[in-house]
């Protein structure tokens, strides 16, 4: 029964720091990392879809008071001419108030979720603090990065769907496209993810063995 030990340490200091993580960041860090998030996606998307499509990435502040979400509206030329022309032959006050299609981004479940899952189980399977720290680090640049390409996937895919520019499925980009936007919405793709940055940065070699040691059946 030795070799069953180490398992359950690891999964007790998992756990333990997953709930203690989450709580830190519900209370202090979900709405920097809202706002870092957003500026990162409208620093990297110009926002352009097809001919004239555009997007407009709303973080929490004065028009978006919901301080834990970002809020993307993706519109084009063809949709404002139309909305202006309604305006023209029937007054404000007798058209319905323009409303682009509009993507909303809980950044708990998009990122912070998978972020507290990695730095779980580092924290659970480190031997050596100095590299869980490097680790740590490094593995969260990693996963902004992928937080951020992810939005990218899910705009596309929400311009696609929504014909914004002229825009419409077909061909092997687009296929592609629909096929990781379904993907990255399974919780378990993004927790896969999280795992193999923790398995690719967090172990030197010397870790494995110590675990292998850990682990080995004893007579």
């Amino acid at each position: 029964m030795k070799q069953i030990k180490p398992i359950l340490i690891f999964i007790g200091k998992f756990l333990l720091a997953f709930v203690l993580l989450s709580m830190l960041y519900q209370y202090t860090l979900n709405k920097p990392y809202t706002q870092l998030l957003g500026k990162s996606v409208e620093a990297l998307y110009d926002g352009s879809f097809g001919k004239n499509g555009t997007k407009d990435v709303q973080l929490p502040g004065a028009e978006n008071k919901k301080n834990d979400k970002i809020r993307i509206f993706i519109m084009d030329e063809d949709m404002k001419n139309k909305y202006r022309q309604q305006v023209a032959q029937h007054g404000q006050q007798n058209v319905l108030p323009f409303k682009p299609p509009l993507i909303e981004m809980d950044t708990w479940i998009h990122a912070g979720l998978y972020f507290v899952f990695f730095i779980s189980l580092v924290i659970a399977s480190t031997f050596n603090w100095k590299r869980a720290l490097i680790a740590i680090l490094v593995g969260l640049l990693i996963l902004h990065l992928f937080f951020v390409w992810k939005t990218g996937v899910r705009l596309n895919y929400e311009a696609y769907s929504n014909k914004i520019g002229g825009l419409s499925f077909g061909g092997l980009r687009e296929t592609i496209n629909l096929f990781l936007h379904n993907l990255f919405r399974l919780v378990g793709a993004n927790l896969m993810i999280a795992i193999l940055v923790w398995l690719l940065i967090a172990f030197g070699k010397d870790d494995y063995q110590k675990w292998m040691k850990r682990l080995q059946l004893e007579e």
